[in-house]
């Protein structure tokens, strides 16, 4: 059957029966998924971070989490890290919608049906878009984000939200980058421009009425991925509040 290998986290998927590699878009990271036979192809030494223990690549000086720098000595891992089902499952699925809008048979079927309706979901948009805030800051960054989500799970580089049903993904991750990772963002089909005065790549992937927004915000050759997936309307309010308020400290 096969592996997806993540060219970015370097995390990996074992297909299952029934699955082709063409079933999914990205993996949960961001990064592009790889097919291969085996495992083989993933084993690859990395550095530990000795002041913080987070796994780090082999040619970076200093450490993306904490900031500190590396000591040539620093101790060597060859751990692998896993692709969760949640995470491709939900992208699996989205690819599929994606897939179904783009086709042309689907889209015709997509149409207005009176001047009322069209008028009642532009009031919705502009009532939901007044969505209330609640502000998170730490030593790093700052942002704000809708007042009905909560905090689930926050370790160092990683926050990830327990939020209303009409979301099926939030997290914000970060990652150190190079310019061969920035490169390939453009390849993939993100558009890069400045926001609030940091580089900043995006990509928005819509089907029907569900949405897959990435943001990634780039300061000092490190990277944060913020990650929105859901109802289109309520991903992406949530989406536009956090990526315009968002602050690296």
């Amino acid at each position: 059957m096969g592996y997806l290998i993540c060219d970015k986290c370097e995390g990996y998927y074992e297909l299952q029966d029934g699955e082709s590699p063409e079933d999914f878009d990205v993996c949960e990271c961001g990064g592009r998924l790889k097919y291969a036979e085996n495992l083989n192809s993933i084993k690859k030494e990395k550095l530990i971070c000795p002041s913080c223990g987070v796994e780090i690549q082999n040619d970076t000086k200093f450490c993306g989490n904490c900031g500190k720098s590396i000591p040539i000595e620093a101790k060597k891992s060859s751990q692998k890290s896993s692709v969760t089902n949640q995470g491709v499952g939900i992208l699996k699925e989205l690819k599929k919608i994606k897939d179904k809008f783009l086709n042309s048979s689907f889209r015709t079927k997509i149409i207005s049906t009176s001047s009322v309706f069209v008028l009642l979901i532009l009031v919705f948009v502009i009532l939901s878009g007044n969505t209330a805030a609640t502000q998170y800051n730490d030593n790093n960054i700052s942002f704000d984000y809708p007042k009905d989500w909560k905090i689930g799970y926050q370790n160092s580089g990683e926050i990830m939200f327990d939020y209303p049903s009409q979301i099926s993904r939030a997290e914000i991750k970060s990652y150190p980058l190079d310019s061969d990772y920035l490169q390939m963002l453009k390849n993939d089909g993100f558009t890069k421009k400045t926001l609030n005065g940091y580089t900043y790549y995006e990509k928005r992937s819509t089907g029907g009425t569900k949405t897959l927004n990435t943001g990634i915000f780039v300061k000092d050759k490190n990277g944060w991925t913020i990650v929105i997936a859901g109802d289109k309307d309520q991903a992406n309010n949530a989406f536009n509040m956090i990526i315009n308020s968002f602050r690296i400290q």
